[in-house]
């Protein structure tokens, strides 16, 4: 985490090294190019995003996102003033 030492108005201190790029292990997923720094993230990706059609529907129009919250979003933003839900389809 910290590297060498750095002389700063007098006093010595230590330099911190990059987080991301040292500290925290890269996982690339093995079918597209997005890379993630947490384990978990990749998992969730892989189980939810990676290769799959659009999850949820907009009920207003043909807005499909894999994410509820984005449809949920976009009713709010698009569609004011309409009931706010989503449609799941498989």
């Amino acid at each position: 985490m910290f590297t060498d030492m750095v002389h700063v108005s007098g006093f010595y201190r230590r330099k911190r090294q990059n987080h991301v790029t040292n500290c925290y292990a890269k996982h690339q997923c093995p079918n597209c190019p997005s890379i993630f720094v947490w384990k978990c993230t990749l998992r969730r990706h892989l189980r939810n995003e990676c290769g799959r059609e659009p999850r949820f529907k907009c009920p207003y129009c043909d807005y499909r996102g894999k994410w509820k919250a984005n449809i949920t979003r976009h009713i709010k933003r698009v569609h004011k003033n309409c009931y706010n839900y989503v449609v799941v389809t498989n």
